[in-house]
């Protein structure tokens, strides 16, 4: 999801995705990739996943999620990670 459907140029945008375990087996070894979208800028030090900061992050380059295991409240187990993105322009 994002923040906004529409944004003016300089304005940020925070883009949040969201991954689900729904099946009867354990998700390992997670690594979350996201490009950025063209005519857009990732912005520094914005990257949270599950409500925790890691300015080290970036979607583009990629990063791991924790496991999804099935030993939690069902009918599924999820992660959420939220970066911004400073809008430029649309080709």
């Amino acid at each position: 999801s994002v923040s906004a459907a529409y944004a003016v140029r300089g304005e940020e945008l925070t883009y949040t995705s969201v991954i689900r375990n729904t099946g009867s087996a354990p998700m390992t070894d997670i690594f979350f990739t996201d490009p950025v979208p063209e005519g857009t800028a990732f912005t520094d030090n914005s990257v949270t996943v599950d409500g925790t900061e890691y300015p080290e992050y970036r979607p583009d380059v990629g990063f791991p999620v924790r496991n999804l295991s099935r030993d939690r409240a069902p009918p599924s187990v999820s992660a959420s990670a939220s970066t911004k993105i400073q809008e430029f322009h649309r080709p």
